[in-house]
């Protein structure tokens, strides 16, 4: 197939990250009229590596049987968090033909701590959240595309003003973490945006992504690379697949059979940093209210004093 016969994508499920996009690419990949990208996070717009590649690249490695769908796109969750790498990427590469946004939000408190539990899990966090907090900018200075934005990802608000300054508005949709209760009302809503059959029937009794835990420690450190030798993760399979999108779906697979759904209940965040950090949005809610007009009093109904005593010793840089 000629790149001219690739249906270019017009459609991103955009973020936020831990919010709920996997079990919505799930939902949305079902509909006829809606081709999405079986890799569900390409990066193509947010990897340095991948971009250079070209966007004919990315076109024939993602989209070859995007042909005779009204819509097709993809979920990188990251794109939406790095707005400053991402948007004249996609500028440059959509022109006038701006992509429709589907965003969905979660409290960002929620969001955060999701965030910082993950990659725990995974074993690419090692402090405790206060100290990762008060780590953040220093990290992201020194690597800015790298998922240290436990903080940051959160300024709702921030983000999507940037957003609105290179695209229409009239082509977002906004929906909450919440509104995944009644999944079956969220995804009227996005078909409705999008303007195809709503009739469709979809599966939605599976939950993607749910919380899970490594197998054993040594798996972990080895998909991870953090054995001795590293070479012996998952690095060789660029040698052996040529494909990237072949090699992303191995190492994916790999990753999902090296965990287990989470035994325990999952722990809670210290209730003096959930009020901390919900004192530290508050203006960036507000804001987010204004923009998308929603009332979101309800993430901000809890107790919103100051970092007390209680917090970590020697951590608590970030809450002042």
């Amino acid at each position: 197939m000629s790149l001219s016969e690739i249906k270019s994508p017009n459609f991103f499920l955009l973020g936020a990250t831990k919010s709920g996009t996997t079990s919505l690419h799930y939902y949305l990949e079902q509909h006829p009229e809606l081709f999405l990208t079986k890799q569900k996070e390409p990066h193509f717009f947010d990897s340095d590596l991948l971009f250079k590649k070209g966007y004919d690249w990315y076109l024939n490695e993602y989209f070859k049987k995007a042909s005779g769908h009204k819509y097709s796109g993809e979920a990188t969750p990251n794109y939406f968090h790095l707005p400053d790498i991402v948007i004249p990427r996609m500028k440059s590469a959509f022109g006038v033909h701006e992509p429709k946004f589907v965003v969905i939000l979660r409290n960002p408190v929620d969001r955060c701590w999701s965030h910082y539990l993950h990659r725990v899990r995974k074993g690419t966090e090692k402090e405790n959240l206060y100290k990762a907090l008060e780590l953040e900018n220093d990290r992201l200075l020194a690597k800015p595309s790298a998922w240290h934005g436990y903080y940051r990802d959160g300024l709702y608000g921030k983000l999507i003003s940037k957003w609105f300054d290179q695209f229409s508005k009239s082509n977002f949709l906004f929906l909450f973490y919440e509104e995944l209760n009644n999944v079956e009302t969220l995804l009227s809503k996005i078909f409705s945006f999008l303007e195809i059959d709503s009739d469709v029937k979809i599966e939605t009794n599976i939950k993607k992504n749910i919380a899970s835990e490594a197998r054993s420690e040594f798996l972990k450190d080895w998909i991870n690379g953090r054995l001795p030798a590293k070479n012996i993760a998952l690095k060789p399979l660029k040698y052996i697949i040529r494909s990237h999108t072949t090699q992303k779906r191995v190492a994916d697979f790999i990753k999902r059979m090296s965990v287990k759904p989470l035994k325990d209940r999952k722990p809670e965040i210290p209730e003096e940093l959930r009020r901390t950090l919900l004192g530290k949005y508050k203006s960036d809610i507000l804001q987010l209210q204004e923009l998308v007009n929603r009332d979101l009093a309800h993430w901000l109904s809890e107790c919103l004093a100051p970092c007390d005593e209680s917090c970590a010793p020697g951590n608590r840089s970030f809450c002042k």
